[in-house]
């Protein structure tokens, strides 16, 4: 299902490649790992740069990302002034004004939720919806997200997992690929028909296979 829902990350599927020639202790320290990309090759203006701990990318640089960065901050800013409520679309979209990538592609605003907000572009395919789209999203982390003696905080302790810090209670994430192709209305109403469509699939079969009763005399 999500194979038809989420659009794949480049990261997760060049890392095995890239790591092929590394030292094999590689993953007993936290590692910066180069990908190729778009074009396929390393040194290029597409690489991807993969923060990896455990062997496990744990966050990604995307190329070009300090437009990202000043946008994602003119958002943060807003959201703050607003009482952490993020700008609406129309209003964001003003904000990141016209801001491109770093391969002429505008960069859009829009709101995931009221908790998170993503800035994008079409990445160094020039394309929309493919795994080579680029960007950040900003979420709005709660106090709760952040309190250090909540089960989930203490279970990462133990573990030595370690989040990206956040900083004025805000989180910026990179990503290249792997968003969803259906959001909203769209999400929805997929979910609606497919539950429609297992009903009505599924009548027939209660209909020929329905429970009977028999009675020993």
């Amino acid at each position: 299902m999500n194979h038809y829902i989420n659009i794949p990350e480049p990261a997760e599927s060049q890392l095995p490649e890239a790591t092929v020639k590394l030292p094999a202790n590689w993953q007993d320290s936290p590692s910066n790992v180069v990908l190729p990309g778009y074009d396929g090759k390393t040194g290029t203006d597409d690489d991807l740069v993969a923060h990896t701990t455990k062997g496990e990318i744990k966050s990604l640089e995307i190329p070009g990302h300090e437009v990202f960065v000043d946008a994602a901050k003119r958002i943060e800013t807003a959201a703050a002034a607003a009482e952490g409520k993020f700008p609406s679309p129309e209003e964001g979209q003003k904000i990141v004004g016209n801001a491109t990538d770093k391969f002429g592609n505008p960069i859009r605003y829009s709101l995931v939720d009221s908790s998170k907000v993503r800035l994008m572009s079409d990445g160094p395919d020039r394309k929309a919806g493919t795994e080579w789209d680029i960007g950040m999203t900003v979420e709005k982390i709660s106090a709760e997200t952040i309190n250090p003696d909540s089960w989930l905080a203490k279970r990462k302790a133990e573990l030595k997992v370690v989040d990206p810090p956040a900083e004025n209670g805000f989180r910026y994430t990179e990503f290249s690929g792997g968003q969803s192709k259906l959001e909203g209305a769209s999400y929805f109403r997929f979910f609606a028909l497919l539950a429609l469509a297992t009903a009505v699939l599924f009548i027939p079969y209660a209909i020929a296979y329905r429970y009977k009763t028999y009675m020993n005399d």
